[in-house]
């Protein structure tokens, strides 16, 4: 990962007021074209992508408390799979 092609994010679970976005990052940090997020359309993956960034953002205007399971996939394509846990949990995330 991330490799070329497009990518899409799969969430099957909803929680009003968030969105999941994933950015393309060339060796130094920056970002490359557009992002990812969930609910729009399948993004292609930006020449010299080497690695990519995560987050959860707020649609509110004023942030509130959520509470809920977010089971959130970043897709190879543009269709939706079973979502499986990850096996590494850990905030860092695997390698």
């Amino acid at each position: 990962m991330p490799g070329t092609g497009h990518r899409d994010i799969a969430q099957p679970t909803f929680i009003a007021g968030l969105i999941a976005s994933v950015k393309f990052l060339d060796a130094k940090g920056h970002q490359l074209g557009g992002q990812v997020t969930s609910g729009g359309n399948a993004v292609a993956i930006p020449a010299g992508t080497v690695s990519l960034r995560f987050g959860i953002l707020s649609s509110e205007a004023t942030p509130t408390a959520k509470d809920g399971d977010l089971r959130i996939q970043l897709e190879s394509g543009t269709t939706a799979h079973d979502w499986m846990r990850p096996d590494n949990t850990s905030l860092k995330g695997g390698v």
